[in-house]
């Protein structure tokens, strides 16, 4: 017992120490690709390929325990699509299962706003110069 009151500052600082060293942010170095969620994927590749001359990478669709756990989101079914443009690339979603909510009919682009699972409107409106 006298052993292990003596160890205990040591093993308490190599805890404490290593906690901190973890919570730093680690500075990011690229983007790998934006990602946007959409709800036609059809219209919406159509737009990027024929009109902004994006090039689709892929196009898949995503079920199952793995991406469930990633999403935290039971049941989800969701198509991603990756497109490129020059060196830039865009991921685009379009959640299949389950379906989801359209955006407010009041919403502006300008808006920073979220809508929490209480169904309560949170918002901000971003300060407009004169």
């Amino acid at each position: 017992m006298k052993h292990l009151r003596s160890i205990f500052p040591w093993i308490l600082w190599l805890l404490l120490g290593t906690a901190g060293v973890l919570s730093q942010p680690v500075p990011a170095s690229r983007v790998e690709a934006v990602g946007i969620t959409v709800s036609d994927m059809d219209r919406s590749l159509n737009f990027y390929t024929h009109v902004l001359h994006f090039q689709k990478i892929s196009d898949v669709e995503l079920s199952g325990t793995g991406i469930e756990h990633f999403k935290g989101l039971f049941g989800v079914r969701v198509r991603v699509a990756r497109l490129r443009l020059g060196n830039e690339e865009l991921e685009l979603s379009d959640y299949l299962a389950p379906q989801g909510r359209p955006l407010p009919l009041e919403s502006h682009s300008n808006d920073l706003w979220f809508q929490p699972d209480s169904g309560v409107r949170v918002g901000i409106r971003r300060c407009e110069p004169p």
